[in-house]
């Protein structure tokens, strides 16, 4: 669901729950790494998601090669990139 954006203060908002397993990658970013003023957010997003297709290198490689695909040295709005992968649970 969309609601009022991190940072912005309170307001209304729903939780969810996914389910992730081993090896999967929760990716969480800024507007800034898909937003230009030239492309069509459409194309950006489908490049991001080619970006991402597996195999799945390191967490700082991922982080690396979508900086390098999608920022601009000329680009002037700021980027914040996270990216998790699941690791499977051991010890139970």
């Amino acid at each position: 669901p969309t609601g009022t954006p991190l940072g912005v203060g309170s307001g209304p908002f729903e939780t969810s729950t996914l389910a992730m397993n081993p090896g999967d990658q929760l990716i969480l970013y800024t507007d800034g790494l898909v937003e230009t003023r030239d492309d069509p957010i459409d194309k950006r997003l489908d490049l991001l998601l080619r970006l991402l297709a597996p195999p799945h290198p390191s967490a700082e490689e991922t982080c690396d090669r979508l900086l390098r695909q999608l920022r601009h040295p000329d680009d002037h709005d700021d980027v914040a990139l996270l990216i998790a992968h699941a690791q499977p649970l051991t010890g139970l």
